[in-house]
């Protein structure tokens, strides 16, 4: 399943490898499959994989705090797929797009978009400073004649080798009642 919630959070939130995945097959050996039944394990292993890093790196992080840090990471290093033609896929499909642990587990900084957000950039470029933070401030001016989602990534690229950090963002305009169900 796919599509905004009630709230606009993303539905998924991130993708795993779902398809051409070659996998056991009861005890009749192995196949090749594909679907959530894929994507889910592969996401679900790349976090627990995350969390016993964090365990080692950031030990001063514990519970809910250290389950919602792993969920970022992954979210901000995720992967952006895209069709044939070089156009991205839509958050509302692929949340924050396509999981990678190598990305995550290497990240030192994770970003978060406030409600405020927006699509010009109050910088250019930003330095985070080493266990500090770094604010860029954001602003989306939406056509507002129709009804309809806005929908994309802001990307942070790095400069010094640190992996790249991607935020997807989602929003709605116009009369939400008005926008078709299904598409």
């Amino acid at each position: 399943s796919w599509g905004a919630t009630q709230n606009l959070d993303f539905e998924p939130e991130i993708a795993g490898i779902g398809g051409a995945v070659y996998s056991t097959v009861g005890s009749a050996g192995y196949a090749t499959m594909e679907g959530t039944s894929m994507a889910a394990p592969n996401v679900s292993g790349m976090g627990a994989l995350l969390l016993h890093d964090l365990a080692t790196r950031s030990p001063q992080v514990q519970g809910s705090e250290r389950i919602d840090l792993a969920k970022t990471l992954l979210m901000n290093t995720a992967s952006v797929p895209t069709a044939a033609d070089g156009s991205p896929a839509a958050p509302r499909q692929v949340g924050a797009g396509l999981a990678q642990i190598d990305k995550a587990a290497g990240a030192p900084t994770t970003t978060s978009v406030s409600a405020t957000e927006t699509l010009t950039a109050s910088s250019n470029e930003v330095t985070v400073p080493a266990g500090g933070t770094a604010t860029v401030d954001l602003t989306l001016a939406p056509d507002t004649a129709s009804t309809h989602f806005i929908e994309g990534w802001v990307r942070l690229t790095s400069t010094t080798g640190s992996p790249d950090l991607v935020v997807p963002y989602l929003g709605f305009v116009g009369d939400w009642n008005a926008e078709s169900i299904i598409q």
